[in-house]
């Protein structure tokens, strides 16, 4: 019969309770940074490299070409004053579709930014009016009333009455009271409107607001003439390490990107394939064979699926990619980071 003889201290117990006074990272878990607004100098991007940053994130939902510019240069001084490599990644826009509530380059943080919320009432009509022309764009303003759509020529002829349609801060900041729920009245195939009615009261802040649409995801292109930019003339012009394939469904969607690169002779530059809708759950071995990595987006797959089966998904994609030896990423670890300067609990178990 076996007799355990380990001592607490044997079994590593007692090493618990000591305080840790090395500064060591692990070699084979990464730490992904999204660059923001504050964090883009070189003082923030030194720090950031100096604490562990291992790949540096540039979302291409927000910002113009000058404006990643910008922060890639601060970036590679910060690596020359600190010694420190660090990988960057292009995350694509895809097939997202938004609402601004300001121009382009326009940040939370600047004076030209909204300074009063929008305010939605339960009842109250609103109307979404698709346009993608960037001076139309400047031209129009959003109200509690009227919702300028982006990134989506073909949001009119996907949705139908009925349907529900999700916008707000929800993926960015978890609080309900900050996204409204609609409901497709009427459609305006000719003006590209469409008539919905507000679902709950919201204040609408910030700068760029979310649109989910409940199960028309595959119908959306991921890959979309903005992104196709995007990668070519940022991306590839840059060495770029890594490119974040927002909304992808198939492993078709992985090919054409990596063509796309092909064609501009950028073979070094690997694909991660965002796993943002549960139709995508469909292709996974597919996409998780084509990929060379693959990102969990829980925020988006939440709005899809219950909650309680998002750690289902989790658990089940990074088996699979462990299994197959590629890149597992799970996206929006700490979010309470944009409000306190330490993780709660929960996040630092979800973390380990």
């Amino acid at each position: 019969m076996f007799h355990r003889t380990e001592s607490i201290d044997d079994i590593g117990l007692s090493r618990i309770l000591q305080t840790d006074k090395s500064n060591t990272i692990s070699s084979l878990t990464k730490v992904i940074c999204t660059i923001g607004v504050k964090s883009r100098t070189v003082e923030e991007l030194s720090k950031l490299l100096e604490a562990g940053m291992s790949v540096a994130r540039f979302d291409f939902s927000w910002g113009s070409h000058k404006y990643h510019t910008e922060t890639l240069m601060n970036l590679r001084q910060a690596m020359k004053n600190t010694k420190i490599l660090c990988a960057t990644m292009l995350d694509t826009f895809g097939s997202e579709v938004a609402v601004r509530l300001a121009a382009e380059d326009v940040s939370s943080f600047d004076k030209d930014a909204p300074k009063t919320p929008l305010e939605m009432k339960k009842g109250n009509k609103v109307v979404l009016s698709v346009c993608n022309d960037r001076e139309d764009q400047k031209k129009m303003v959003a109200t509690s009333e009227f919702f300028p759509v982006v990134n989506c020529d073909s949001l009119c002829e996907i949705v139908a009455v009925g349907d529900s349609i999700f916008i707000g801060q929800y993926l960015f900041t978890g609080s309900e009271t900050s996204s409204v729920y609609l409901t497709v009245e009427s459609i305006d195939l000719e003006n590209k409107e469409i008539v919905c009615t507000c679902n709950n009261d919201a204040l609408m802040r910030g700068v760029l607001l979310t649109v989910q649409i409940s199960n028309v995801g595959e119908k959306l292109p991921t890959i979309s003439r903005h992104d196709e930019n995007d990668i070519v003339n940022w991306g590839v012009k840059n060495n770029v390490d890594f490119i974040s394939l927002s909304f992808t469904d198939s492993a078709e969607d992985v090919r054409k990107c990596r063509q796309i690169l092909d064609e501009h002779k950028s073979f070094h530059t690997k694909i991660c394939a965002k796993i943002e809708r549960a139709s995508a759950l469909k292709n996974i071995d597919e996409i998780i064979q084509e990929a060379d990595g693959v990102i969990i987006s829980r925020g988006n797959l939440g709005t899809e699926l219950p909650a309680e089966k998002v750690f289902i998904l989790q658990k089940m994609i990074l088996a699979r990619c462990n299994y197959a030896g590629k890149h597992a990423i799970v996206a929006r670890l700490v979010d309470t980071m944009a409000e306190a300067p330490r993780p709660t609990r929960a996040e630092a178990t979800d973390v380990a």
